[in-house]
């Protein structure tokens, strides 16, 4: 259990730092769009690979620059990214405080219906049942009629 912590530890550590220099990562070329560290950034990247396991799609003698590049620091883009992530759950939140007004909406219109409907059957069942006493009442005066003949 202890070498999977340690291995977890190490994998993050790694993937924090920098290739070549091994050093924090802590700038953000803007220009590449990729985390770089302070001597990439200091010393515009002239970097040589010699450890072809890191990048095996680059030659040995390929070098990476960042000379000219656009830099900004690491947290400063974070934070952004943290605000932009904020900013985007809060329009979540209203528009999921919207959609529940509209459902909350929606089940009273339906409440409403069932009630008016309810209603409505009520008022046909009483006129079906004085429907069938008269019709029941015509025709027993009919047969007292008959009868009487």
């Amino acid at each position: 259990m202890a070498s999977c912590v340690c291995l977890s530890v190490e994998a993050s550590v790694l993937r924090n730092t920098c290739d070549a220099h091994l050093e924090k990562l802590s700038v953000f070329c803007w220009t590449c769009k990729k985390c770089i560290c302070h001597q990439c950034a200091l010393w515009g990247g002239m970097v040589t690979f010699l450890l072809r396991t890191y990048t095996p799609s680059l030659n040995r003698n390929q070098r990476l620059t960042h000379g000219g590049h656009t830099f900004k620091p690491l947290v400063e883009i974070y934070e952004q990214h943290v605000t932009k992530v904020k900013e985007e759950v809060a329009k979540l939140r209203r528009r999921l405080m919207e959609l529940i007004s509209l459902v909350q909406e929606v089940e009273r219109n339906v409440e409403a219906v069932r009630g008016a409907k309810d209603e409505r059957v009520r008022e046909i069942r009483n006129a079906v049942e004085m429907m069938i006493a008269r019709l029941d009442n015509q025709l027993k005066n009919k047969l007292i009629t008959l009868m009487g003949q």
